[in-house]
């Protein structure tokens, strides 16, 4: 109904009541005497008065529902005989009424049930929410659901049994009608059906005011089990139940919606994708794996993508579209997982309040000057930590330089200078130049940064040192390396050494390459050649047997050297101070090793190299070293050649003799304990 045509039939439904109610309350008012009387009861004036204005207040009601409600309620306020109250006019123009203020019950089969109305009463729609909750049931059934309750019990049911007509017969609520109705809502309290959509509906008021309502399905309840199939359908099929099913289903399925709770579920989905994605490129960075390959199929990632996807069907659709796969794009995750854990390490340094700076340049395999800087810090529950920050490249090394490039990258990480409390760095000139080094710069602009040479590059300078002013030491260490790079450069001499290995000393370690710059890790390398000492002869033997080239020829010089008592010693010498030092090495470079643990395992160190240098010491190593030599190649230690001493260093006088083995070799072995002493 429009809102013009509404408009008109309010009016005349004002002046309708206007002309029929106005005149007879004027007459009560005016006139107390006339009280409307029915036996013994009367109703006053006042209440007939608000009798007015609660009609008016019914005429003002939005929809046509409570209109007509309102007129039917004037009609039966009004109208009827025998009721509480009668305001229809006869014949001669004269209203009779009948007012009953007590009871609202009917006095015969034939009246109609009326109420006596109340002063300031709400609108008829109002006034039936007032009625529903008033008649709704709070039991468990009804209060609170947010679905139909459907019991299946047997006691349930069998109470709402209910007598049919006169006869001896009974009928009760079926179980399978659940299935065909799902709307079906049974209250267990009033023993009826009820329409749990339509009651939902109604409380959330979504129902138009122009629908009718039923009031057996939402507020009386409905029990005619005798005609129960046809009411269900009859309702399923009104106007009411539809509307409600037709909004609900607009609400919850509507287009905007579809596409809004699609593009949900696939943001939702990718989410979770890009997640694993993420796992996957942290797990091969955490371990140093190469994230793409010389083909596409063949990238580590996406071979990790594909594993994870035999139990993920959505990782598969994420390897076919190829969005987040790209170089660029993997490239950007790993620098942002990059700046994650470097601004968290960098948060836990700032909250620390004092740091130490550990920095030292190298060329990588590019060819490129890169300085690494460390940072040493100590948290608040006294864990000591040195963390790498990061690689600079410089394209010089001069002390300017680095010191600049060291100030920028505290200055980037919001480390402020004035909190540095130590720098250690190498030996080199630029670095620790009294004047116009590394550190001489620092200290410039925050004194309290005190510079401490690299304990560990200092034992490392001195073994490297000492090594080459001992002969014996020098000769033992270029007889390893030779015979390292002679097997391990041909994967055939290789294998004849590791089938050897196996028939004589399969337990026993390999061979290993000496590092050129660390002096301090080469013990692996010496007891490779010592544990290996007589399956290397026999492979050097092998090997002048069968290669005719430069090989046999080296392979023959080296097995020369490896059968004399000389190169037996001189090995067993070696490992006797590398061994020694390299655990001192191991413990200056640990981050948890304070300067006094570093003060006495140098001294310790000292003392057992002292130690090492007595008589009795000696002899002990002597014959152990016969021993084995004995039991390998079955040489005995024997004097040098004698050679004259040269011309610029002969004095005339007799030249020094040894007088047996023990003595020449006495004297290395002390030469080379206090080198390295």
């Amino acid at each position: 109904m429009s809102g013009k045509k509404r408009l008109r039939k309010q009016c005349n439904l004002q002046e309708f009541f206007r002309k029929k109610v106005a005149k007879p309350t004027e007459d009560v008012t005016d006139n107390p005497s006339l009280s409307m009387k029915v036996g013994e009861t009367s109703v006053p004036a006042k209440e007939a008065t608000g009798f007015r204005s609660t009609a008016a207040a019914e005429i003002h009601a939005d929809d046509d529902t409570t209109t007509a409600r309102a007129s039917t309620h004037e009609r039966t306020s009004h109208g009827q005989s025998g009721g509480s109250v009668s305001g229809d006019k006869t014949d001669t123009g004269k209203d009779t009424t009948t007012p009953d203020s007590t009871s609202a019950t009917p006095r015969s089969a034939g009246n109609t049930d009326t109420a006596v109305p109340q002063p300031e009463r709400p609108p008829m729609r109002a006034c039936e929410d007032d009625i529903s909750r008033e008649k709704a049931c709070d039991a468990e059934c009804c209060s609170g659901r947010e679905s139909p309750f459907q019991p299946k019990d047997d006691a349930v049911i069998l109470s709402t049994k209910k007598r049919v007509g006169n006869k001896n017969e009974f009928r009760s609520f079926q179980v399978q009608w659940y299935d065909k109705f799902p709307w079906l809502h049974l209250c267990a309290t009033r023993r009826s059906i009820f329409c749990f959509t339509c009651m939902s509906a109604i409380s959330m008021n979504i129902i138009a005011g122009n629908t009718q309502v039923e009031a057996s399905f939402t507020d009386k309840g409905f029990d005619n089990w005798k005609k129960a199939l046809s009411a269900f359908q009859r309702h399923q099929q009104s106007d009411l139940h539809r509307e409600v099913v037709f909004k609900k289903m607009q609400a919850g399925h509507g287009v905007d919606r579809l596409l809004e709770h699609h593009g949900s579920i696939l943001h939702s989905t990718r989410r979770q994708m890009l997640l694993k994605q993420l796992d996957c490129l942290r797990f091969l960075l955490r371990q140093g794996l190469a994230i793409r390959g010389h083909k596409e199929i063949e990238e580590n990632l996406r071979q990790l993508l594909m594993l994870v996807a035999i139990d993920n069907k959505d990782t598969r659709t994420w390897l076919d579209n190829k969005d987040y796969l790209s170089p660029v794009i993997v490239n950007e995750m790993i620098q942002l997982i990059g700046h994650s854990v470097l601004r968290d390490l960098l948060s836990d340094i700032r909250e620390a309040g004092m740091f130490a700076i550990m920095a030292d340049e190298t060329s990588d395999l590019s060819n490129k000057e890169q300085l690494s800087i460390c940072i040493r810090w100590v948290d608040s529950g006294f864990k000591i930590h040195e963390d790498l920050i990061g690689f600079v490249h410089v394209i010089h090394t001069d002390a300017e330089t680095l010191s600049k490039a060291i100030k920028d990258v505290l200055i980037r990480c919001a480390l402020p200078l004035s909190q540095c409390r130590g720098q250690g760095y190498d030996g080199a000139a630029n670095m620790m130049g009294h004047l116009r080094g590394v550190a001489a710069r620092i200290r410039q602009e925050e004194p309290a940064a005190i510079h401490v040479h690299c304990w560990a590059h200092c034992l490392n300078l001195c073994l490297q040192e000492a090594s080459k002013s001992c002969h014996i030491i020098r000769d033992s260490l270029c007889l390893v390396s030779e015979i390292a790079k002679l097997i391990r450069a041909s994967p055939k001499r290789s294998a004849v050494f590791l089938k050897l290995k196996d028939q004589v000393s399969p337990d026993a370690p390999g061979l290993r390459p000496l590092c050129p710059t660390r002096w301090t890790v080469r013990t692996g390398a010496l007891l490779g050649i010592l544990s290996n000492y007589d399956v290397l002869i026999d492979t050097m033997a092998q090997i002048n047997d069968e290669c005719h080239d430069e090989y046999g020829t080296r392979a023959k010089g080296l097995l020369n050297q490896l059968e004399k008592f000389h190169t037996l010693f001189g090995l067993k010498m070696c490992y006797l101070i590398f061994s020694t030092t390299e655990e001192l090495s191991m413990l200056l470079q640990n981050k948890k090793t304070t300067l006094d643990e570093a003060s006495r395992a140098a001294k310790v160190l000292a003392r057992f190299l002292k130690h090492q240098r007595e008589e009795a010491t000696f002899a002990g190593f002597y014959q152990g070293v016969r021993d084995s030599c004995m039991r390998v190649v079955g040489a005995e230690p024997c004097l040098p050649r004698a050679r004259a001493p040269p011309r610029r260093l002969d004095d005339g006088g007799p030249a020094h003799r040894y007088a047996t083995p023990e003595d020449y070799y006495r004297h290395l072995y002390c030469e080379a304990i206090d080198s390295h002493r």
